[in-house]
């Protein structure tokens, strides 16, 4: 079995670990965890028939004043004041398709008002 190695520079590891394939999934799972975990910018990810939210990252928390585990008890329609529902909907909407990445400019609540 052919094995990968990580080089120093790049992932800060011992330049003399090996990594086979069947481990790279995982790393890589780890690696977009942490990114995502240390980011400034919120990240909210929410299922796209029911949008509950599934995962929040501290962030976004912090944004709204919510811990993690109270967004991931909310819906995208718990956050976002009700006259703009159907325009970030739409912008939810499009993010499902595909057509969209972010959703710069979406308006939403905070836990305390």
């Amino acid at each position: 079995m052919k094995q990968l190695k990580r080089s120093k520079k790049a992932r800060g590891t011992d330049a003399t670990r090996s990594t086979t394939p069947e481990e790279i999934p995982h790393e890589s799972e780890e690696t977009f965890r942490a990114l995502v975990e240390r980011a400034a910018e919120g990240i909210l990810v929410a299922d796209v028939e029911t949008k509950k939210f599934l995962y929040a990252n501290p962030a976004m928390s912090r944004m709204l004043g919510y811990a993690t585990e109270e967004l991931e008890q909310l819906s995208v329609e718990d956050i976002h004041p009700r006259e703009e529902l159907d325009g970030v909907l739409s912008e939810f909407m499009a993010q499902a398709r595909g057509e969209k990445i972010l959703a710069p400019d979406i308006p939403c609540r905070r836990k305390d008002g």
